[in-house]
């Protein structure tokens, strides 16, 4: 095939492909530019005077079934600003060893997939699927987004071990995650609100939370406009130890016929209904229809669940 319909292919300014060497798992495209000026890495110039050069591998898209990667001269530049300085091409980083179309692939693969799914699925190690991931997500969310900041959702995420935790601030009505501090503190919040101004923070009318005295301090000091919502989840938590203090002083009271009835339905009172089995359905209705208290409570529990 002839190389200048390659070169077509590849859609790379300033180059060629002079040899197309093909092996039974990849394919090597041997590439000659065109060079006039050459760019720095750093500041961003063209420079005429060049140091030094050497031969460099890039992993591309690939063709086919074959991996595909581009063998080319690359220079190092004395720039007057800089100094000794790799020169940009353009369609790689500097340093880097894929160019940025493949590794754009690879951090939209990672979207949708496990990074060793991803590994697996290029033959690439994991480790380098993870720092392609890592450095598109720290370029994609380096400027946040926090105007019209309104519906939130605050929750911690422990991590590693002994204790070590991030706040996560998610905004509801984007579905997405805005903000992450270390710690879980009244200070660890605080610094959220700080971050998105007075302005912002104003304009914010519900946060969604678990019963965390710092984070409800927190907000009621930043954004005393907003209504605090306790999440579902952590209100039937909390509410199920009253059930249990309830079973408890009730079993107490009770005479022994009744403490027979009252033994091992802990979690009886406190699984859902639509979770017992038949025989459990009935033994908890005979508890409920014995004891007026913990009936009460249980029905109280239910109404929370709707």
């Amino acid at each position: 095939m002839s190389t200048e319909i390659i070169t077509q292919w590849l859609n790379l300014s300033n180059v060629r492909v002079e040899r197309v060497l093909t092996y039974d798992s990849h394919t090597d495209l041997i590439l000659s530019r065109e060079i006039k000026g050459l760019v720095c890495s750093r500041c961003g110039e063209v420079v005429e005077e060049r140091y030094d050069h050497s031969t460099h591998r890039l992993r591309d898209l690939s063709v086919f079934e074959l991996q595909t990667f581009l063998l080319l001269d690359k220079w190092r530049i004395c720039c007057p600003k800089c100094g000794v300085r790799v020169e940009d091409l353009g369609f790689a980083d500097p340093y880097a060893r894929a160019t940025r179309r493949f590794q754009d692939y690879v951090a939209l693969l990672c979207q949708l997939l496990p990074l060793a799914a991803v590994a697996e699925l290029l033959s690439l190690d994991w480790k380098t699927v993870k720092e392609i991931d890592k450095r598109a997500l720290q370029e994609r969310f380096k400027s946040p987004d926090y105007q019209g900041l309104r519906l939130l959702a605050v929750d911690e995420l422990a991590y590693r071990k002994y204790g070590n935790y991030l706040t996560i601030v998610l905004d509801l009505e984007r579905t997405a995650v805005v903000w992450a501090g270390r710690g879980r503190s009244q200070a660890t919040l605080e610094a959220f609100f700080e971050e998105i101004g007075e302005e912002v923070a104003q304009g914010i009318e519900a946060i969604a939370m678990d019963m965390w005295d710092p984070y409800i301090a927190a907000t009621r000091g930043c954004a005393p406009q907003a209504e605090i919502v306790f999440d579902k989840f952590h209100v039937i938590k909390n509410y199920s130890k009253v059930i249990d203090r309830v079973r408890i002083d009730e079993y107490q009271r009770a005479k022994e016929e009744g403490k027979e009835v009252l033994k091992g339905t802990r979690y009886l009172l406190l699984k859902n209904r639509e979770n017992l089995s038949q025989g459990e359905e009935s033994r908890l209705d005979a508890l409920l229809a014995l004891n007026a208290r913990i009936n009460t409570a249980y029905i109280l529990k239910e109404e929370k669940r709707i």
